[in-house]
């Protein structure tokens, strides 16, 4: 999982202005099941400035059902600036909410 998160992330770079390919990214693996209080703690342990994070983007019943690291990182700890970031065409509805649980 690891190798494949580093193969994205330098596909992800390929595609910044050469001034911009030098971000530094840090890969971590959730062993205790939340990927919450894991992201935060990396980020305080790395000292980090910003922590980014992507979201699908759910309709409410479906972010109900399936819930959301971003949301849930949005409102676990402020003390670190978070930005999410989303794909205005990707949307997660009610049904698809459900086939994924």
């Amino acid at each position: 999982m690891c190798e494949h998160a580093r193969k994205d992330y330098q596909k992800f770079l390929h595609k910044l202005p050469k001034q911009h390919q030098d971000i530094p990214c840090v890969f971590t693996l959730d062993n205790n099941h939340d990927p919450v209080k894991e992201i935060y703690h990396r980020a305080v342990k790395e000292q980090a400035d910003l922590i980014i994070i992507g979201s699908k983007g759910k309709t409410q019943t479906a972010a109900a059902l399936m819930g959301s690291v971003a949301d849930r990182l949005a409102h676990y700890n402020r003390s670190i600036p978070l930005l999410i970031v989303k794909d205005k065409n990707e949307n997660i509805g009610f049904l698809e909410a459900l086939l994924r649980i």
